[in-house]
């Protein structure tokens, strides 16, 4: 980004923060940045504009930083999810104003473009914690995946407003760890006692239709597949089970390979993927999923 937007944005953040989005005018950040407004309007077309760059610039930033810890590759789901939860508290302090200006006001659902972002911004941190959540427990959370992501991110914000707002100093890599081990104990205690879960996939789809996922391709799919039977190769599974599921796995790329796929096989055979006790399985099976949803017509 450029360096003078950049510094526009990281102005008008401030000011939103102290005085509130509607009490801030373009001439006040203009000043506050050493320039004139008709500068500030050669990069934003109106403060609407401006603070929808705002949440982009921000929504980069915290998806980068996770991003570059899922890439990589030396470490396990749980020191994964330790250093991403860590990541978020440093993004949130070193952008305090950015949540102050959240909290100060919330105009965004009189600014419907506002408004839309932030809805993706929530749908897609919440498929975020989902996933992690899937791959730090395996398939014995699937069930409690999306109760058990609306509880580790709330635990999240609440500790975040203890820093934020109360000023509160506690150290980034402690408190992840420390909520890593609360999800440790949660988890358990659901697999243990299997209560009927409160959220399932019908109460989220409303919010999640907010959010811009990825579909895999068929090539993708693919890949997915060839990553599976590593992980059933390399691991101590019984022997009549890796065939069966290897048998499963040639009927569905033998169909991802014909020129149109059809829906009714591949869903047949996903069902029987998905019956599967295989620790991480989900997390191969969830692109061909995906694809059938998104991608092949009945």
């Amino acid at each position: 980004m450029l360096e003078k937007k950049t510094q526009i944005i990281e102005e008008a953040i401030a000011l939103f923060a102290e005085k509130g989005y509607y009490q801030t005018t373009i001439q006040e950040i203009a000043e506050h940045c050493g320039m004139s407004k008709g500068s500030v309007y050669s990069y934003f077309e109106s403060k609407e504009d401006l603070l929808l760059s705002i949440f982009q610039y921000y929504y980069e930033l915290f998806t980068g930083r996770l991003t570059r810890i899922a890439e990589d590759t030396s470490l396990d789901s749980r020191e994964r999810i330790i250093r991403q939860i860590e990541a978020m508290f440093e993004v949130f302090e070193s952008h305090r104003d950015f949540i102050l200006m959240q909290m100060k006001e919330k105009p965004f659902k009189n600014l419907s473009e506002i408004y839309e972002f932030v809805s993706k911004m929530r749908a897609e941190t919440f498929h975020w914690y989902t996933n992690a959540v899937i791959d730090l427990f395996g398939d014995s959370i699937l069930s409690y995946a999306y109760d058990c992501s609306t509880i580790l991110h709330g635990m999240v914000n609440e500790y975040m407003g203890h820093i934020i707002l109360d000023k509160t100093e506690i150290d980034s890599r402690r408190i992840a760890v420390y909520l890593v081990e609360c999800m440790e104990d949660i988890a358990a205690g659901l697999v243990k006692r299997r209560p009927q879960p409160i959220l399932n996939e019908e109460l989220v789809q409303p919010m999640m239709e907010h959010a811009d996922l990825a579909k895999p391709t068929i090539e993708q799919v693919k890949q997915s597949i060839d990553h599976l039977k590593m992980h059933l190769a390399e691991a101590e599974f019984d022997n009549q089970m890796v065939e069966e599921w290897n048998s499963i796995l040639l009927v569905v790329e033998e169909e991802l390979n014909q020129p149109v796929p059809r829906k009714v096989i591949l869903k047949g055979m996903l069902g029987m993927l998905k019956t599967s006790t295989i620790p991480h399985a989900q997390e191969f099976i969830a692109p061909l999923e995906r694809l059938i949803e998104h991608h092949l017509h009945d």
